[in-house]
C-alpha cells in the first residue's frame, strides 16, 4: 500500500498547480496587445532566452532550452522573418553566428513585461521577498530536467 503524501508534498503539488495557472494567465494576458508581432509559444520561449542571454549561439540556445536543433532553427527562422532576431557572424570564427534581438523585439519585450508587472502588482511581497522568490523559482527551472535529457 503506497504511503500517503505528507502535508509538505501536498503543498508543493499545490504550488506547482498554482504556478501553472499563473503562467497560463500571464501568457494569455501578456500577449494580447494588438501592436505586438504574433509569436508562437516556442518563439516566445526563444526570444525570452535571447533577451536574458544576448549574443548566445544557436547551439547553446537549443541546449539551454532543451530543444532539438531543428526546432530551435525553425523558431529562429520564424523570428528572423518577423524582424525580431538578427544573426551576427562571430569575428573569430566565421562558421558561428551570435543571436541578438532587434529594436522591435526589445520594444515588444518591454511592453509584455510591463503588462505582466501590472498583473502581478497586487502581490503582497516586498522587493526583498520578490527577489528571493524569483531566485528560488529560477533555481527550480535550472534543476528541472529538459525534454532533451528525458
Amino acid at each position: 500500500m503506497p504511503t500517503p503524501p505528507s502535508r509538505r508534498d501536498d503543498l508543493l503539488a499545490d504550488l506547482a498547480d498554482a504556478l501553472i495557472d499563473v503562467a497560463r494567465s500571464l501568457q494569455d494576458h501578456g500577449y494580447r496587445d494588438p501592436e505586438l508581432v504574433p509569436l508562437t509559444r516556442q518563439e516566445i520561449t526563444v526570444i525570452s532566452h535571447i533577451h536574458r542571454h544576448p549574443g548566445t549561439i544557436p547551439k547553446e540556445l537549443a541546449a539551454d532550452l532543451g530543444l532539438k536543433s531543428s526546432n530551435a532553427s525553425t523558431a529562429l527562422r520564424g523570428l528572423e522573418a518577423k524582424g525580431m532576431v538578427v544573426r551576427t557572424p562571430d569575428p573569430a570564427d566565421g562558421r558561428r553566428t551570435h543571436l541578438d534581438l532587434t529594436d522591435l523585439a526589445e520594444d515588444s519585450i518591454r511592453r509584455v513585461r510591463d503588462g505582466m508587472s501590472r498583473l502581478l502588482h497586487p502581490l503582497d511581497l516586498d522587493d526583498r521577498d520578490l527577489a528571493r522568490t524569483v531566485e528560488a523559482l529560477r533555481g527550480l527551472t535550472v534543476a528541472a530536467p529538459s525534454d532533451a535529457e528525458a
